[in-house]
């Protein structure tokens, strides 16, 4: 049996964020909404989600929260933690990374203020 091929690095992150942006749009169908396409849309979708506002930062950097920033021509999200970005994914329009943000914040039970059922 032949091994698949190994993917590059470009084409792990691709296939991670089409990934988040599909698991985004399961989450906004089963809550009856559109897929957040932009930061406001996204703030909206957040707070009718019942996120912790302490939980994400967007458009800025904060310690401790997940992030989502401009940076150039890409959009940047990831989890700020003591001064360190971990976990970065990059996306070339705002609401591929809009969409795959808040799948990702949304995935995590500790951002709720009473845990999802």
């Amino acid at each position: 049996m032949s091994q698949p091929p190994s993917l590059t690095s470009s084409e792990k992150r691709a296939r991670l964020g089409q990934a988040l942006i599909r698991s985004a749009t399961i989450r906004c169908n089963t809550r009856g909404v559109d897929p957040p396409t932009n930061l406001s849309d996204l703030t909206a979708a957040l707070r009718l989600a019942d996120v912790r506002e302490d939980a994400y930062a967007i458009g800025e950097e904060r310690d401790e929260r997940y992030c989502i920033v401009s940076s150039g021509s890409e959009w940047v999200i990831f989890y700020s933690e003591r001064g360190s970005r971990r976990d970065l994914r990059f996306f070339g329009q705002e609401a591929d990374a809009s969409a795959s943000f808040y799948a990702w914040v949304t995935s995590d039970p500790s951002a709720y203020f009473v845990k999802p059922s």
